[in-house]
């Protein structure tokens, strides 16, 4: 399945902008973020980061502010209602936060029996991202014959 995700129009108050402000401060231009899961285990397997000449970067040492978000059960209401909390930690935390709840969001279970696997890679300067997302399953073939 590939996904496209629009031109974003949101506030820097969203984790998605606020990942794409952080990465364009560091002049990052271009980002491919790999993960694969199986066996109900999964992870982020590779994040790479380009340049605006499309040369892989160094991933930058500074601490960044971030946001999460997580879904808490709320009492009242009888719904799971977004929380959203500000964090600080290396770049690549924030990369790696971001999808795995973006992963929870559209693709949960993504790590459970045969699992899936993917590439999302995001275009910083016109904020726009692509995705594709493979779910690997067991397919079994079986014959009947009289003999």
């Amino acid at each position: 399945m590939r996904t496209t995700t629009s031109q974003m129009r949101s506030s820097s108050k969203t984790p998605k902008a606020q990942l794409y402000a952080n990465l364009a401060r560091h002049g990052i231009a271009r980002v491919v973020i790999e993960y694969d899961g199986c066996g109900d285990s999964g992870c982020i397997s590779g994040i790479t980061l380009f340049d605006v000449d499309d040369k892989v970067m160094p991933t930058p040492k500074q601490q960044v502010k971030y946001m999460t978000v997580s879904r808490v059960y709320c009492e009242k209401t009888k719904h799971y209602e977004p929380k959203r909390r500000s964090r600080t930690g290396p770049l690549i935390e924030a990369i790696e936060t971001w999808c795995y709840e973006l992963l929870e969001v559209h693709f949960p279970g993504w790590e459970i029996d045969d699992g899936s696997e993917g590439t999302i890679e995001l275009n910083v300067p016109v904020k726009t991202g692509s995705w594709e997302h493979r779910t690997r399953y067991l397919e079994t073939s079986s014959n009947a014959l009289e003999v």
